[in-house]
């Protein structure tokens, strides 16, 4: 059994240095992609900055997906604190 994740960086395009996020999200789906073994198709960038992959559902799926939001949050939110201090 397969679960599909499709995923956005919500209001991005607000965020003055969209091209540093772009590029850290994707360095963070290539990480991601190398680290997991319920990836059945890679984390890809599909626009912009969303992105999807095909996942295998098995044990560690759930602990994929938490890392995933917590990290997609921060790196969100970094930028916007560096861009305002």
């Amino acid at each position: 059994m397969y679960c599909a994740i499709i995923g956005d960086l919500i209001n991005s395009k607000e965020i003055k240095n969209r091209k540093e996020l772009q590029e850290n999200l994707k360095l963070l789906l290539k990480n991601i992609n190398n680290k997991y073994n319920c990836i059945e198709t890679d984390f890809t960038i599909t626009l912009g900055d969303e992105f999807q992959a095909l996942l295998i559902i098995q044990y560690d799926i759930l602990k994929l997906y938490l890392k995933l939001n917590i990290v997609c949050i921060l790196l969100v939110h970094v930028l916007v604190l560096d861009l305002e201090i």
